[in-house]
């Protein structure tokens, strides 16, 4: 009986904290109030990391909140025979509505090419970061580079 009440308490407590993480970044403006921010990136592979590249290779290619949640806000899936190219990270992108990037001031930005395809990080997977970039309403465009092999 003791654990049924714990159970019971404890759900509408994880509903309401969820409710006001949610209330809190839907509400809260990373700058002026309806300003959708964009970030052109530019991603190539490091000189001493292209020969650990094929060309049909999975590269992704991401923004994530220093902040918030651990999904990334915007993000798009390329080959490296596409690198180096030039994309924008936006809103359009977003992983749920309530997630966007204009809803964050500061994000990282991260390039990775799978060595198995799928979307989450693994051993042996190439990356780059951009540990830290403030969105403003103009931002300037950033460059990663796929530099160091994930331990």
């Amino acid at each position: 009986m003791e654990k049924t009440i714990k159970t019971t308490l404890l759900a509408p407590l994880t509903l309401m904290a969820v409710l006001m993480t949610l209330i809190h970044l839907t509400t809260a403006p990373a700058g002026a109030a309806g300003m959708e921010y964009s970030l052109q990136v530019t991603v190539d592979v490091s000189p001493e990391l292209k020969g650990n590249t094929t060309p049909d290779q999975v590269v992704f290619i991401f923004a994530k909140a220093l902040r918030g949640p651990r999904a990334p806000l915007a993000a798009i899936r390329a080959q490296v025979r596409d690198l180096p190219m030039t994309v924008t990270l936006d809103d359009s992108m977003a992983m749920a509505p309530v997630f966007k990037m204009s809803k964050f001031k500061d994000v990282k930005i991260s390039a990775r090419v799978s060595k198995s395809g799928g979307a989450m990080k693994r051993s042996g997977d190439l990356e780059g970061v951009i540990p830290h970039v403030k969105l403003e309403k103009h931002n300037k465009p950033v460059t990663v580079v796929i530099d160091h092999v994930v331990p």
